[in-house]
């Protein structure tokens, strides 16, 4: 459970899956890929990019609302 903006925000694992294959493809722990996507939110938020605002409703996804919206765009593109 993630907690953002004072509101707790439930995912049931859904997207422990995504960042396992991740770690696997990539040889590393599950916490390091958690830590990179964190440390990319962070800088990606930090620059003000007015896409990147405005695809996340102008405030600081989580992890797992990054790989939602992500994945929501990658279908839609694909589409």
């Amino acid at each position: 459970m993630n907690k953002k903006d004072g509101e707790f925000m439930k995912f049931d694992g859904k997207y422990d899956k995504v960042i396992q294959e991740i770690a696997e493809e990539e040889g590393i722990t599950v916490q390091d890929v958690r830590i990179y996507m964190e440390e990319a939110i962070e800088k990606a938020y930090s620059a003000n990019n007015p896409s990147f605002m405005k695809m996340f409703g102008y405030k600081k996804p989580t992890i797992e609302e990054f790989i939602e919206i992500v994945t929501m765009n990658l279908q839609k593109s694909r589409s």
